[in-house]
């Protein structure tokens, strides 16, 4: 399975970093991250080489099984709105007070 990040600020690297951290149950994810917020995600990028960078937020939607919404909910209808989900893809969002729909 693969795990794709919309937005990677603070709350989103603690993810990817717990996400891309090996256990004996489980290797780590795929992870794709937006472009948002360039030096956190090329850090993260350098940091584990399960993390890659793609080139704008729907390659990443595209690209994953499983896609983490992580933008400030003042952002989320201008980052999410355009943005096209597959049936049945697993969206999970990390936004504070904001709604999916």
């Amino acid at each position: 399975e693969s795990v794709g990040v919309v937005g990677v600020g603070t709350i989103s690297s603690a993810a990817v970093r717990g996400l891309s951290r090996p256990s004996q149950d489980m290797d780590a994810p795929e992870i794709m991250l937006s472009p948002r917020n360039a030096a956190k995600a090329k850090a993260l990028a350098d940091e584990f080489e399960t993390v890659r960078i793609a080139a704008n937020n729907q390659a990443v939607v595209d690209a994953c099984d499983c896609v983490l919404l992580a933008v400030l909910p003042g952002q989320a209808e201008q980052v999410c709105e355009p943005l096209t989900f597959r049936e049945g893809q697993l969206v999970i969002s990390l936004m504070a007070g904001g709604a999916l729909s």
